[in-house]
């Protein structure tokens, strides 16, 4: 998903939207996103793809990543 915003001169700049399943599979190294994600926040993260996110799907993320399956049987 991409979004349209206007840089500080007004003009237009696309950003390319990471959801949680990107940002999962670049952290996790036996998730099969992985390998393809792991280039997308690189590139990000060199300034070359303008990128945005957002803070519930930073929650998201955090939730998957520490969840833990309740284990107590009844």
């Amino acid at each position: 998903m991409s979004s349209i915003t206007r840089n500080k001169d007004g003009d237009q700049q696309q950003r390319i939207l990471f959801d949680a399943g990107l940002f999962i599979g670049v952290i996790l190294k036996d998730d099969p996103r992985h390998n393809e994600a792991r280039p997308l926040v690189e590139q990000a993260r060199l300034g070359k793809l303008s990128v945005c996110t957002t803070a519930s799907i930073l929650g998201e993320v955090y939730g998957a990543l520490t969840w833990v399956q309740d284990l107590i049987q009844l």
